[in-house]
């Protein structure tokens, strides 16, 4: 793992790219076997980012930097199968910020946890936002998608103070 921060924090991620998606495929076929137990490991035990069933047969986790070009990258992947599958998968999101190569990773995942205390179409409406311009994440951009995704400006700020 630590030659791929190496890589992305140099700018060379187009074989980084390939590699994580192998790397990807193959974590996924040797999770083809995870148990109730390692399922229960992953399951939140406060608010969460989710959506489909929570009695759904399948469960994916991602793990995000709202600033990390792999994570916009399948984010609207995540999106389009979660609207075509509807309750048969479930999606948890989990932050993930890497402050190391972004500078504003703890600051949108605070954003987004604020927002998401406002609820999940709230959270869904930011999640996007976030991603449609990962260059904007000023205290100032995020208050503003805040608002564009529904969220109280007051209740916001207070969280994020």
């Amino acid at each position: 793992m630590a030659g791929y921060y190496l890589e992305i924090k140099s700018g060379n991620t187009l074989n980084t790219k390939d590699r994580r998606f192998m790397a990807s495929l193959s974590k996924t076929i040797a999770n083809t076997n995870v148990t109730k137990d390692d399922l229960a490991r992953l399951t939140p035990t406060g608010l969460a980012a989710e959506q489909g069933s929570k009695t759904a047969r399948v469960t994916a986790v991602a793990f995000m930097d709202y600033q990390c070009p792999f994570s916009k990258e399948i984010s609207e992947p995540l999106r389009r199968v979660m609207a075509s599958m509807g309750d048969r998968v479930r999606l948890i999101i989990r932050d993930y910020p890497i402050p190391e190569l972004h500078k504003d990773a703890k600051a949108s995942a605070l954003a987004a946890n604020c927002v998401l205390e406002q609820g999940q179409d709230a959270y869904w409406k930011f999640y996007d936002l976030l991603f449609t311009d990962q260059s904007k994440m000023s205290p100032d951009d995020l208050r503003s998608k805040a608002r564009l995704a529904g969220a109280d400006a007051a209740k916001y700020d207070e969280c994020v103070n």
